[in-house]
């Protein structure tokens, strides 16, 4: 059996938490002159296990190309695929290209 074929084809890392906010943010320039635009963003709040078995809340700051999918669902408990990666000395979270939020329906 190889590896592709044992995987399903949902992704490996869902965010599960209160959608609070959709957004974007501003264009503008870098000091260099070069000019930018802004991004869509997406602001979850969510529990983070402790490990003595609590949770505290954490707000997640999510970058995605499709805003308009999400805010329908401002005020919702939503699942959504997510991404991560590493900048310095923190963790940066996206929405992947084609990632949708779906109505949570779990515990």
């Amino acid at each position: 059996m190889s590896l592709p074929n044992a995987l399903p084809e949902s992704p490996m890392f869902l965010l599960v938490g209160r959608l609070l906010h959709v957004f974007k943010t501003p264009s503008g320039t870098k000091k260099t002159g070069e000019a930018y635009e802004g991004q869509d963003k997406i602001q979850i709040l969510g529990n983070i296990p402790l490990p003595d078995g609590g949770h505290r809340l954490d707000l997640v700051t999510l970058t995605t190309k499709d805003s308009a999918s999400f805010e329908s669902f401002v005020g919702e408990v939503i699942s959504c695929p997510i991404g991560c990666y590493a900048f310095n000395k923190t963790v940066g979270y996206f929405v992947p290209v084609g990632g949708k939020p779906a109505i949570f329906t779990g515990d």
